[in-house]
């Protein structure tokens, strides 16, 4: 099933049953159930109530602490109730269920424009925060705050996390086929913000279509590279790929900012663009 490597393992991937895939639209849904909780932190404070009319990209629901997150309607309905339902860390926890209108009617988004280098800091990390954007790698904690590190932590590198070392996982894989434009703008909108000196997309090597593809859109870009790293396992984990790209080992019970370093999920730089240039909230992924 598995061999050992001198930094993790190599495991079987089954990754060639899906990445070959176009990404597709899901069917539209009946009813959706969306928790409060589907963050690291504090569950979302409802802003709605049974019987509100919502679109898809209202918000639904606000933080309700320092470390919280927007949470909007992936569908346009009704609200037919608030109450607990079963969750897959929590047991049970609040959410509110919509029940669809068939129109998939969308709110009308307002993004800050395409030309970055003008806006500040403050009003890319307000435009991501009003947008509900967390990380998608996985650990969803809301990524406002990791634009936002203390004054006395210098970041010096963002690390654009397109490793993807789960058996069967090809999301990341076919986002960075299909958006690659897209995410490597998001890469420079977090680099701002982080006024970090450089840039780096962590590939493993067994995707050398999203390897070609990068190479080539980077190719004139001075601080951002590309990583193309061997496949190991779990390389994809953040502490694990700052040691594998930098040789920077994070401490025990710290954060990566410890060690001058903030790593994002290709999928949430994605989500960083969506958010600041169009003003679209995260309400759907891959």
């Amino acid at each position: 099933m598995f061999k050992k490597h001198s930094i993790g393992i190599y495991i079987k991937s089954y990754k060639g049953l899906t990445s070959s895939k176009p990404i597709k639209n899901a069917s539209l849904p009946e009813e959706v159930i969306i928790p409060l909780s589907q963050h690291t932190g504090a569950p979302a404070r409802p802003r709605i109530e049974p019987g509100d009319k919502v679109k898809c990209g209202t918000i639904l629901a606000e933080p309700a602490a320092d470390i919280s997150s927007f949470v909007h309607s992936s569908i346009s309905g009704t609200v037919t109730k608030i109450e607990d339902f079963l969750h897959p860390i929590e047991g049970f926890a609040p959410a509110i269920v919509i029940s669809s209108d068939g129109q998939d009617e969308k709110e009308t988004f307002s993004g800050l424009g395409g030309e970055i280098e003008k806006l500040s800091p403050e009003k890319i990390v307000s435009a991501v925060r009003g947008a509900g954007v967390v990380g998608l790698g996985g650990g969803a904690f809301p990524t406002d705050l990791k634009l936002s590190p203390p004054k006395d932590k210098k970041i010096d590198f963002l690390i654009l996390n397109g490793v993807e070392c789960e058996p069967y996982l090809t999301c990341d894989h076919a986002l960075m086929l299909a958006r690659a434009e897209e995410i490597i703008a998001g890469a420079k909108i977090i680099k701002k913000v982080l006024n970090a000196d450089r840039c780096y997309i962590a590939v493993e090597r067994n995707k050398p279509d999203a390897i070609k593809l990068i190479k080539k859109k980077i190719k004139t870009e001075r601080a951002i590279h590309l990583k193309i790293l061997a496949v190991r396992y779990p390389q994809g984990a953040e502490k694990q790929l700052i040691k594998t790209v930098l040789g920077r080992e994070v401490p025990l019970e710290g954060l990566p900012m410890d060690v001058g370093v903030v790593v994002n999920n290709v999928g949430t730089a994605l989500a960083v663009y969506e958010a600041v240039v169009l003003g679209k909230p995260l309400y759907e992924r891959v």
